[in-house]
């Protein structure tokens, strides 16, 4: 604009504005990832539990001849530590790698001039590779364990007559967490926000809150998996006034064991609705970053009037001749000391009637306009 300016910078406020920004940002990757690791740990279970069915028969072969269920147990043990042992201690080296070389893609190209990103893997991701790792053996053991227990003829039962609900559904954990995600739901629509600007060190999360996506779509896919069977019945059911018998005894057929196709189903659900989020979520963090920087400024551009006085009427006349400058106006703002020994901060604006289209305002900040309040 032709104007000198010059900048005074709080060392302590930036720091606070960084903490802020930096817990911002924290949010949406955190939301992303509370699911994709709900994701990836359902399927986990669902290959395990897969793995432990396909090898039913053969567990109650060994209790026919004389294995306990502690050898079982630690034979599948043995096999998960012999996968996942390798696996945690190259999969931070690995993740690295490939972290880095994403410097390379043109996304990041302007900011590493087409080097590697500078990546940096500590203790904490070995951490976390080995509670991964822990927690995948536990998945690969605990139905090892309940194939186990069963002899040939509990086996053969388990396959004849297949269990039409599972564990969550016979002890409803099911609707246990249809009740938290709707519990969490309320919450989110009493407090309006899962950010607290009132916390001890300035803005903080609720980790309760912002597990709400993940809890949701469990939620969801806990409904499916409880609904699947009765919807094949139904289907059965309808099927049989058809002449031909093949897709009849192929819905029988599913409905008496829906537990395969379910699982599939779940996984689907869920992938879907990670998907399905990430798409909608991605333009509602953009608008979010755009309304706080114009909720912090007011207008497009604010300076700071150096020196004060009744001269500063021309240089006002000067930027609003510029071209691209629609309005320009001084405004005051300061803490006026009242007669009960209190402070209360004032807004001073020269020109009421040009502070209307220049200032960034929303139809839920207040209830009159803005223009209609500095008339």
């Amino acid at each position: 604009l032709g104007l000198s300016a010059h900048g005074v910078t709080s060392f302590a406020d930036q720091l606070a504005v960084y903490r802020n920004a930096q817990t911002f940002s924290r949010v949406p990757l955190l939301i992303i990832l509370l699911q994709i690791v709900g994701v990836i740990g359902f399927y986990i279970v669902l290959i395990a539990s897969m793995l432990a069915e396909r090898r039913g028969s053969e567990l109650s072969v060994y209790r026919s001849r004389g294995a306990s269920v502690g050898q079982l147990v630690g034979l599948a043990l043995f096999e998960g530590l012999l996968l996942a042992v390798p696996a945690a201690a190259a999969a931070p080296w690995l993740a690295g790698r490939v972290v880095a070389l994403l410097g390379h893609a043109s996304l990041f190209e302007r900011t590493t001039g087409g080097a590697d990103l500078p990546v940096s893997v500590g203790p904490e991701a070995y951490l976390l590779a080995a509670a991964g790792a822990a927690l995948s053996v536990l998945a690969m053991a605990i139905p090892a364990w309940a194939a186990a227990r069963r002899g040939v003829i509990d086996d053969q039962r388990e396959r004849a007559r297949p269990r039409r609900r599972g564990f969550a559904q016979r002890y409803y954990l099911d609707v246990a967490l249809v009740a938290l995600a709707g519990l969490q739901w309320w919450q989110l629509e009493r407090s309006g926000t899962a950010l607290d600007p009132k916390s001890l060190g300035g803005w903080s999360s609720d980790p309760l809150l912002l597990s709400f996506p993940l809890v949701a779509m469990l939620a969801i896919t806990a409904i499916v998996l409880r609904t699947y069977a009765p919807l094949l019945r139904l289907a059965v059911r309808l099927s049989q006034p058809l002449r031909g018998v093949a897709v009849a005894v192929g819905l029988r057929q599913t409905s008496r064991s829906p537990a395969t196709h379910a699982r599939l189903l779940m996984l689907l659900v869920m992938a879907t609705s990670v998907a399905t989020f990430a798409a909608s979520y991605g333009p509602t963090v953009g608008r979010s970053f755009r309304e706080r920087v114009q909720y912090e400024a007011g207008v497009d551009l604010r300076a700071r009037v150096r020196e004060p006085g009744p001269r500063m009427q021309q240089p006002l006349e000067d930027v609003r001749a510029l071209p691209g400058v629609a309005e320009a106006t001084y405004a005051y703002r300061g803490n006026l000391r009242v007669g009960s020994g209190g402070e209360v901060t004032v807004l001073g604006i020269d020109d009421g009637a040009r502070v209307g289209p220049m200032l960034w305002t929303r139809p839920d900040f207040a209830s009159e306009r803005i223009a209609a309040s500095g008339e």
